[in-house]
């Protein structure tokens, strides 16, 4: 249905580019990269939420900032505040299953990046 074909894309960018964090909003790509990414190495959270939580990956997971960079899996292809004008390192865009007709940038970002939306 092409979730793992995903999940396996941002995993291998992530390992590519050096990073060992991916941070994600989406419910449906998070569940899948949680299974998927189990023995990657890989930390996988989700997007700190602003205010109550939308998920339970938001809740249990949400990733609370650190000194490295991340890889973000963003839903639109324009990036993060923190990194205005940055092109992603990849844009998914699978044409047949789950995902068909839905586009997810990957970006590098600060681990910093989202500091200040907690408050």
């Amino acid at each position: 249905k092409g979730r793992v074909a995903m999940s396996e894309t941002i995993i291998a960018t992530a390992k590519d580019a050096g990073l060992g964090t991916i941070v994600a909003s989406n419910r449906d790509v998070l569940a899948d990269l949680f299974h998927t990414g189990r023995g990657s190495g890989l930390k996988i959270f989700a997007l700190p939420p602003n205010g109550r939580a939308p998920h339970h990956y938001a809740l249990k997971f949400p990733y609370r900032g650190g000194p490295d960079p991340v890889l973000f899996v963003a839903e639109r292809p324009s990036p993060p505040d923190c990194v205005a004008g940055q092109s992603p390192l990849d844009v998914i865009a699978p044409n047949s299953g789950t995902y068909a007709g839905s586009h997810r940038a990957l970006y590098v970002v600060p681990g910093t990046c989202w500091a200040d939306e907690d408050s």
